[in-house]
């Protein structure tokens, strides 16, 4: 979420296009019934022997002492008040009238 509005602030200022390049994939495909390890089996296999990203976030911040494990239990959209915040409002309508 930061870097989007990041992303947006800059665009609002310098009044210039903003390219976020992401990588992403689902580690259980695209629904229930999709398995990709038919189709892409040594990719899956990789990403099934991977610890997940939020594993790997959670014990970098625990390392540098940012948060405890016992924070890091709590449940992701309760935690942070700004993040419940984004959860339960309505999202802003684009572009502004």
């Amino acid at each position: 979420m930061r870097v989007a509005e990041l992303a947006f602030e800059y665009r609002q200022k310098f009044h210039k296009d903003v390219v976020i390049d992401m990588v992403c994939y689902r580690r259980h495909g695209h629904n229930e019934g999709d398995d990709p390890s038919y189709t892409q089996p040594l990719m899956y296999k990789a990403i099934a022997e991977r610890r997940s990203v939020r594993k790997l976030y959670v014990e970098a911040l625990v390392k540098r002492g940012d948060i405890t494990v016992e924070e890091a239990e709590v449940p992701w959209p309760t935690s942070r008040p700004s993040c419940r915040r984004r959860w339960t409002r309505p999202a802003p309508r684009w572009p502004p009238a």
